[in-house]
């Protein structure tokens, strides 16, 4: 299974190449056309990298015919593919769970998922897929979902007694690591990244929360809220509870966290929608103006300081009362737990909103950024800030060290089965 996530990956990593050389290679031949269309412009995201990049590029090949034909035969073949894998999760889910027929249960599936999918073939199919994608991938939903699965997994339940499950099935023995990458930096990276794209995104005129008049779009905030839903916890464990007033503290600080973040975001909201209508330094922009966003940006900081403040006591309390109830074979609190899991969210949200903020208010007053006629300076088009370069580095690194890593340790699993499994020459097989 790892060498096949290393071929998409790798597949994946070729593919974009290819992707980002033919839009260099259309918006080229704009030019030379003479009416030149910039790279990012040449074809929107979403279906028509598929069905307008790809297929331009195939054409330029000879017998590109040929070619297309089966670039198409092994799109039709990877969304196969892919229904496997989405429904062979969700079927063995409801046949685990209810007995069902398994025959019968993936014909009804079959026949629920046809009937949605028959939406994106009307005429305004585009228009929802278009959203789809931009509420899974365009602003953090996978990022959302993910969260909310660690948050689950990590305090809902007794995590080492998932993994000695998993280390009885697996070549691979998962260690405490993995405890503390489940409940703590998983959940601390992926709010940080959640609350990031709410803000810099979803919350952005045009983006996904509000239109480009700032009109709010309210069945977004249903989608929003339904997939906030589906993180609800559940505590099963027998045996005698413990920490239940300890508990209760942490959550009424997690609580007060999640206030203080709900109205620093408000606040941000606000000062996005200041600097996107009146700018922040531009000329025209009264001192006045500019004084008043400073200050709004400065208290919005404190506040989320505050918030992430008393989320970091609630994950404390939290976490200290599931440690010592599971040590001592005791069931923790469900206070106990909704409190550590509510408090490492929001104390990721608040390090996201801090960075959103950051990146908003660059700038905010010190200097004239360049106006629409103004040309940008070479340095600024060709170069990477310092920052971007130490993010950049550290995302190649991980991302190089972590499939090599992968790939050894299933290149070592394999050999040591295959070693277990040899029998003497002549010897029978037990």
């Amino acid at each position: 299974a790892t060498i096949i996530g290393l071929a998409d990956v790798g597949t994946s990593f070729v593919a974009g190449i290819a992707v980002f050389a033919t839009l260099g290679a259309m918006s080229f031949a704009t030019e030379q056309a003479g009416n030149p269309v910039a790279v990012e412009d040449v074809v929107n995201v979403g279906p028509g990298l598929a069905f307008v990049a790809f297929p331009y590029a195939l054409a330029q090949l000879p017998y590109s015919a040929w070619f297309g034909a089966v670039f198409f035969i092994a799109l039709l073949t990877l969304g196969i593919d892919s229904a496997f894998s989405i429904t062979e999760s969700v079927l063995a889910s409801l046949v685990d769970k209810t007995g069902w027929s398994r025959n019968w249960t993936l014909i009804g599936m079959s026949l629920v998922g046809l009937t949605v999918g028959l939406v994106y073939c009307t005429r305004g199919g585009m228009t929802w897929l278009g959203n789809m994608d931009d509420f899974i991938t365009g602003w953090g939903g996978i990022a959302l979902l993910g969260l909310l699965e660690c948050v689950v997994v990590g305090w809902s339940y007794r995590i080492k007694r998932l993994r000695d499950h998993a280390n009885e099935r697996s070549d691979w023995m998962l260690g405490g690591w993995w405890d503390i990458t489940i409940r703590y930096l998983a959940p601390l990276i992926l709010s940080v990244l959640f609350a990031w794209s709410l803000l810099d995104k979803a919350a952005s005129p045009g983006g996904f929360l509000y239109d480009a008049k700032g009109v709010f779009q309210t069945p977004a905030l249903v989608g929003l809220i339904v997939a906030i839903s589906k993180g609800t916890f559940s505590f099963t464990q027998p045996g005698p509870r413990t920490g239940r007033s300890l508990g209760t503290i942490g959550t009424l600080f997690a609580a007060g966290a999640i206030v203080l973040l709900s109205w620093s975001f408000y606040l941000s909201l606000q000062l996005r929608w200041s600097l996107a209508e009146h700018g922040g330094g531009d000329e025209g922009t009264s001192t006045e103006l500019v004084t008043r966003q400073e200050v709004m940006a400065r208290d919005i900081k404190a506040i989320v300081g505050a918030g992430g403040g008393l989320a970091l006591i609630a994950l404390a309390i939290g976490a200290g009362v599931v440690a010592r109830g599971e040590r001592n074979s005791l069931r923790p609190s469900g206070l106990a737990r909704l409190s550590a899991g509510a408090g490492v969210m929001t104390l990721g949200c608040s390090g996201g909103l801090v960075l959103a903020l950051l990146v908003m208010t660059h700038g905010l007053g010190k200097a004239e950024p360049p106006s629409a006629s103004a040309p940008v300076p070479e340095q600024a088009k060709d170069f990477l800030t310092g920052p971007s370069v130490v993010v950049l580095t550290v995302m190649i690194a991980l991302l190089v060290v972590g499939l090599g890593w992968c790939f050894y340790r299933s290149l070592k699993a394999a050999g040591d089965r295959g070693e277990a499994e040899q029998t003497p020459e002549g010897a029978e097989a037990g």
